[in-house]
């Protein structure tokens, strides 16, 4: 699918704020404490600032977070740390953003078995005397990788959008430690890069005394909640959505059928 506005693009200061609906004076503020960044070169005393619409997502999601939750400067400067490192780690990346996400996780993979540690890989049983009568579980469970290419070659398949091998040097590149800018990076980014792919997507965000905890939910609820401490729910998505007049899934499905996006 097309983009839902030209990735090439740049918004003024007016359009801006009227997306966000963030006050002029907050916006003035927020720049000059660095939790929005105009483009680069883009500064100085009668410059017209322009804006990556990245940008206007997280201030979006600031806005919400001092709005509704009552956040501090300083707590809002912390969040926008993580949501601007981000973004900056992906925004010019050639590489799909179906993509990001499992880079991310395959480059902790390969760390953790640089390391020393076990890595599970998914293993077919099918030579073994009772297999039929083994569960799906069971036919292939895991077990742990011997080389760096069990690793890929277990996590790089035909999900993979585009040259495996220009995934595999954006993985190196990428390095460990990067799974949770990735998955914020895909939706800051992808929501409107990619709309259909991304949908209803949700945050559960907690502040912890090494960062931020943030995790991810949709229709179907959230994952994984173990160690989460106190958080607030965060309708990102929808957000985002809002602030670029993107429709439902429903009318994204019926626009692409109607052939009025690829």
């Amino acid at each position: 699918m097309k983009p839902w506005i030209d990735p090439a693009s740049r918004f003024t200061r007016q359009e801006f704020v009227e997306r966000t609906r963030l006050s002029d004076d907050v916006l003035s503020f927020w720049s000059r404490r660095g939790l929005i960044v105009p483009e680069q070169g883009e500064t100085g005393r009668g410059v017209h600032k322009r804006y990556h619409f990245s940008q206007l997502n997280i201030a979006a999601v600031l806005k919400v977070y001092r709005d509704h939750f009552g956040a501090s400067i300083a707590v809002l400067s912390s969040l926008a740390d993580l949501l601007q490192r981000s973004v900056a780690s992906f925004a010019n990346t050639s590489q799909p953003v179906e993509n990001w996400d499992s880079a991310a996780a395959l480059a902790d993979a390969l760390e953790k078995f640089r390391a020393g540690r076990d890595v599970p890989v998914r293993a077919y049983h099918g030579d073994e005397p009772d297999f039929l009568s083994l569960s799906i579980d069971e036919r292939y469970r895991d077990r742990p990788a011997v080389s760096e290419s069990e690793i890929i070659a277990d996590r790089v398949d035909i999900n993979v959008e585009g040259s495996s091998r220009e995934f595999l040097r954006f993985t190196e590149k990428l390095g460990a430690g990067r799974y949770q800018e990735a998955r914020i990076a895909q939706i800051l980014l992808g929501k409107v890069l990619k709309p259909s792919t991304f949908g209803k997507v949700t945050w559960l965000m907690g502040q912890t005394d090494d960062g931020w905890d943030i995790r991810e939910g949709h229709d179907d609820g959230f994952g994984d909640l173990d160690g989460l401490g106190p958080a607030v729910f965060m309708p990102v998505g929808s957000l985002i959505d809002q602030v670029w007049g993107i429709p439902s899934d429903g009318e994204l499905r019926a626009m692409k059928e109607r052939g009025e996006l690829e």
